[in-house]
């Protein structure tokens, strides 16, 4: 049989990182996925529940996200339950106040916490346009709302938004995607797990096509695949391929093409034959 060449190595690796992971006791994400499941199984998303998404996004920006997550539910408790009539008549400062009370605060708070009520006016024109904001959010290809909501030239430009944080309110909504930030695409870089294939760290659609090719490989959903590379990585949770790698402690270190990185690890369930 012919050679077969791929443009990402053996995706068995991902469960190797799985079962590091949870050897390491760093728990899942797991409310992403289940969203996912929901979506996927017929569920509708509320307009409450894709404010509460956006904001979760907001918050996610230039954070370490486990202050975030665990207190999650003190943060539906400052937005009313993501009472749009609620927070309209709320001022701002009254928001950046209880975030910062809770440590949740971001360099960008007070300019996010004064754009909500455009957030919720766009959420509004979008609702009455498309019929609800679930229409609107699946009727494209995810990688166009995520232009449309991101981008300058759109009518939908939510302010605040780039693209990174508009594939995470996606996500929270139950969009099966990848949010390209800087620890996935710095992990998916050519010089990494890249295999040497598209740029370092990858591009926004390096991320796109080889989280797509991932999970067609794996059969994971496109969360968990992120949700894996993600604890490995990030601060608070694996901290291994950050951006001063702590390779001596990397479970993949085989796979990786860096060359400080090319030790001739023994990888369980993968052959030097797989190793590129």
């Amino acid at each position: 049989m012919p050679d077969r060449i791929l443009s990402l190595p053996s995706p068995h690796y991902l469960f190797i990182l799985k079962k590091y992971l949870q050897s390491q006791k760093t728990a899942e994400l797991s409310y992403i996925p289940k969203k996912v499941r929901k979506r996927a199984s017929g569920k509708s998303f509320s307009f409450n529940e894709h404010l509460q998404g956006l904001i979760y996004a907001l918050l996610s920006s230039q954070a370490v996200w486990k202050k975030i997550h665990d207190h999650l539910p003190d943060i539906d408790k400052i937005f009313f339950e993501y009472d749009k009539e609620k927070i309209l008549i709320t001022p701002p400062s009254v928001f950046c106040e209880k975030i910062k009370g809770i440590k949740c605060g971001n360099r960008a708070i007070h300019a996010q916490m004064r754009s909500l009520r455009t957030h919720i006016h766009v959420f509004e024109r979008i609702e009455a346009e498309y019929g609800s904001l679930d229409d609107f959010v699946t009727s494209e290809k995810a990688s166009h709302i995520v232009t449309m909501l991101s981008s300058p030239l759109s009518p939908y430009k939510l302010p605040m938004v780039g693209k990174a944080l508009a594939w995470e309110y996606l996500r929270n909504v139950g969009i099966d995607a990848a949010k390209p930030d800087v620890h996935v695409r710095r992990f998916l870089g050519a010089d990494r797990m890249g295999n040497n294939v598209g740029s370092s760290p990858a591009s926004l659609a390096d991320v796109e096509q080889k989280m797509e090719q991932l999970a067609q490989e794996t059969g994971l959903l496109k969360v968990e695949i992120d949700d894996i590379i993600w604890r490995f990585c990030a601060r608070g949770y694996g901290e291994i391929c950050t951006a001063s790698p702590e390779c001596e402690r990397c479970v993949i270190a085989a796979l990786c093409h860096t060359p400080r990185h090319g030790r001739d690890t023994n990888i369980p369930g993968i052959s030097s034959s797989s190793k590129r």
